[in-house]
């Protein structure tokens, strides 16, 4: 991470190796992956890190940004006042490729319709060894449960689960303690 940025999001990963990573969105718009590798020796503890940069989220203030891991496959990220779009990057390893490579992370789409504002999203598993999750995305109206199909590069939604909304004018009037 350069001594220069602020870090602004971080989201936990699911790895098949050793030690823990993490998927960190910076100030600079940057994305990185995270890996810290921890050793005892001689009863003391240590840590070294490693970091990969694997795309541009964009540039935003201070907690502009939402980013969500689902393993080093899924990582979803979003602009809170982005009109209800979330941008998914999937991994896809190059061809012929031997050895682990960060940087080849494709980026699809999800649009949201009626949506003005993302609250958050979250990652669930789909009990398909985490090779689908499901991806909920919440706004200020409805959650929304979004899958991509294997093979597809698209998001569906696959459910909405609208927020009851009180009308407004049938509860206008004076509260008064009882």
């Amino acid at each position: 991470i350069e001594l220069e940025s602020i870090i602004q999001q971080v989201s936990p990963v699911k790895t098949a190796t050793p030690g823990w990573c993490l998927a960190v969105g910076d100030a600079n718009g940057n994305a990185l992956l995270v890996f810290v590798d921890t050793e005892e020796k001689e009863g003391k503890l240590s840590a070294t890190f490693r970091q990969y940069p694997i795309f541009k989220l964009g540039t935003g203030a201070l907690d502009d940004h939402i980013i969500r891991a689902a393993s080093v496959n899924f990582i979803a990220a979003a602009m809170k006042e982005n009109k209800g779009e979330v941008t998914v990057w999937y991994s896809a390893p190059a061809p012929k490729s031997t050895h682990c490579v960060f940087h080849n992370y494709n980026p699809s789409t999800i649009s949201i319709e009626n949506c003005d504002q993302i609250l958050d999203i979250r990652w669930i598993a789909s009990g398909c060894l985490d090779a689908h999750p499901w991806l909920v995305t919440f706004s200020e109206r409805s959650a929304v449960v979004n899958y991509r199909p294997g093979g597809s590069t698209k998001w569906i939604a696959l459910a909405e689960l609208p927020y009851p909304i009180p009308d407004s004018a049938k509860y206008a009037g004076e509260i008064s303690p009882a």
